[in-house]
């Protein structure tokens, strides 16, 4: 992990959150930590969006992202291969809700192993990504609040112990979930 950025809507979330890197022999056992307070409970009209990008010489190419209303009547992110990735795994290391309604509390995730062969990182080949994650409530047809948004720059190594060369940080290109 080389960098992460993370902005919210204080009216509806504050989050800390940490990184611990691995060592460098040791890359998989990058873990993260995040402390996450909801203010405002939502019961529909949660929109979520994932992305995966590939870094290139001009920028980044989007691999493959997705879109999920999780307050939508009869919509599973069981339906969703990528979604299903990121979130079955998180459910194993907190109590952060996937399911609406949410409500206000406090909701943790400790110590998620950011290993390529656990979660949504393991869709990609060895290189330079950035993963993006960002949040609206969805107040009206016309009308969505930002919530949150994510993005984490990482390198897939091809070796254990040897990086690839150009890493991606977020300063690199400050592109993000915009057209979300």
């Amino acid at each position: 992990m080389h960098e992460i950025s993370f902005s919210s809507n204080n009216d509806y979330i504050k989050a800390f959150i940490t990184i611990q890197n691995g060592t460098f022999k040791s890359h998989h056992s990058t873990t993260v930590n995040v402390d996450l307070m909801v203010y405002q409970n939502v019961t529909s009209g949660m929109v979520v969006a994932v992305s995966l990008d590939f870094k290139t010489d001009g920028g980044y190419q989007r691999l493959v992202s997705t879109e999920i209303d999780f307050c939508a009547p009869g919509v599973s992110y069981a339906d969703d291969p990528m979604l299903s990735i990121l979130i079955e795994t998180v459910k194993l290391y907190g109590n952060i809700t996937i399911t609406c309604p949410f409500f206000a509390e406090y909701y943790v995730l400790k110590e998620y192993p950011l290993d390529a062969n656990k979660n949504i990182i393991n869709l990609a080949p060895p290189g330079n990504f950035r993963v993006g994650v960002a949040a609206k409530h969805r107040v009206s047809r016309r009308k969505a609040i930002p919530v949150f948004n994510a993005i984490m720059d990482i390198s897939i190594v091809a070796d254990e112990g040897e990086d690839i060369e150009g890493a991606a940080t977020a300063d690199d290109d400050d592109e993000d979930l915009e057209d979300f």
